[in-house]
């Protein structure tokens, strides 16, 4: 992470690493949907909701698109939206 605490000036997230978006481009349309609605903040219940799936779907895409991007909190695939362009760091 590229974080210059105390100046400042710096961004505290680093830009895009070399295989970010090769990650990304791993995804399905289905689990990159997903993956959005999560890095937005939205809950498993409501990510069912909004695209039509089941709770356990939800859940199974979960895990592969955590596999599949190397990330294992949701902080981190938080950070990886906000690095690619995915949603900004307001979360829009």
């Amino acid at each position: 992470m590229a974080s210059t605490r105390g100046t400042g000036t710096a961004p505290i997230l680093a830009a895009p690493g070399a295989g970010d978006h090769e990650r990304l481009a791993l995804l399905t349309e289905r689990e990159f949907a997903l993956f959005r609605l999560l890095a937005q903040g939205h809950a498993l219940p409501d990510c069912a909701r909004l695209l039509g799936l089941s709770g356990k779907t939800v859940s199974n895409y979960q895990t592969l698109i955590r596999e599949k991007l190397g990330v294992s909190t949701s902080a981190a695939l938080v950070h990886l939206a906000i690095r690619c362009g995915v949603i900004s760091s307001a979360g829009q």
